[in-house]
């Protein structure tokens, strides 16, 4: 398992760190409804993530994962409300709300080059017109599935399953330590 406390410095312009302050809800409805879209956007204070986008608000931010999924990810002191909150949304709205931060393990790649890093495993084209803040996208970094958003640049967030996290965290480790082809830098 990733120790949670460091901060990996990688030739002092990328670092790979696991950020631990963070909760995740999974959200699952019919999101295409007038009635979610309203709940949802006076809940958050924002409008509905697009596909392959996702929303940054004052309780934290919630990406489209599917056309009947969101994933809310809210700091971990606000975790029990923002579920008291979706689920209290579930009295008048069909759906079903699921805390699953045990489930999952964030990394952030930040610095020059942390582009090039997570495009040496992810088929994303990861260019600045493409992927900038506010992208979200579900893929594979090398042999596992993954989930990659930028909140704000250079940093890179993604998100794996915690059974397969010591095998993200080595593979990002060995992708910023074989030098950085420029391809985003």
């Amino acid at each position: 398992m990733p120790d949670s406390e460091a901060a990996v410095e990688i030739r002092g312009e990328i670092v790979v760190r696991l950020p631990e302050d963070y909760g995740m809800v999974s959200l699952r409805c019919a999101l295409d409804t007038v009635e979610i879209e309203g709940a949802l956007s006076r809940w958050a204070g924002t409008g509905m993530p697009g596909n392959g986008r996702f929303a940054r608000t004052n309780k934290g931010s919630f990406a489209w994962m599917a056309p009947d999924e969101l994933l809310l990810m809210v700091p971990l002191s606000e975790l029990e409300p923002t579920l008291e909150a979706v689920r209290d949304l579930g009295k008048s709205i069909p759906l079903s709300a699921a805390d699953v931060s045990d489930m999952r393990v964030l990394f952030e790649v930040s610095g020059t080059g942390s582009r090039d890093v997570v495009a040496k495993g992810a088929p994303l084209d990861l260019c600045s017109a493409e992927f900038g803040p506010g992208s979200f996208r579900r893929t594979r970094l090398a042999q596992v599935s993954v989930m990659v958003w930028m909140e704000k640049e250079p940093a890179i967030r993604l998100a794996c399953r915690r059974s397969e996290a010591d095998y993200v965290e080595e593979f990002l480790k060995f992708a910023a330590t074989r030098g950085n082809p420029g391809f985003y830098s």
